[in-house]
């Protein structure tokens, strides 16, 4: 299955998409929030690192985009895996090693994002290594190491 957030949609437009437009018709399932499990049932998401392309949730955006004739929503995805049998612990943590490549996923919240354009951190400043350009060999030494020279 497939978790879709979507932000910047209004819910008339939304509503008109969910059914049809944005999922996989045969392999997706509709569920509005939380997905019902079964006794000895567990969830495992998984979901792109941030900057990673999406496809999925690019052609979704696209097409709802189309369909309300208005601004590009966004859409994030997220791969949900419903793990059955008796499973004891954390699930995840023996699961989703073997679930994604973490070096372009990760394990998804369950919870439903609360934005998903989150404002990006403000970088710490930059150390200014002052008079570099005009050091000699004996200036070089600190702290830090030693200059090779050639």
């Amino acid at each position: 299955m497939v978790r879709y957030d979507v932000e910047g949609l209004d819910d008339t437009a939304f509503q008109a998409a969910r059914m049809d437009r944005v999922r996989g018709t045969p392999v997706d399932l509709v569920v509005d929030e939380d997905l019902s499990l079964a006794p000895g049932e567990r969830i495992l998401l998984v979901e792109y690192l941030p900057g990673q392309y999406d496809q999925r949730a690019d052609s979704a955006a696209q097409c709802l985009q189309l369909l309300s004739h208005g601004a590009r929503p966004t859409v994030a995805t997220a791969r949900v895996y419903v793990l059955k049998g008796l499973l004891q612990g954390k699930t995840s943590i023996v699961f989703a090693p073997i679930s994604f490549n973490p070096v372009d996923s990760r394990e998804a919240a369950l919870a439903k994002p609360e934005t998903l354009n989150p404002a990006a951190p403000t970088p710490d400043e930059v150390d200014v290594l002052e008079g570099f350009i005009t050091a000699d060999e004996t200036s070089c030494r600190g702290s830090w190491g030693t200059w090779a020279w050639p």
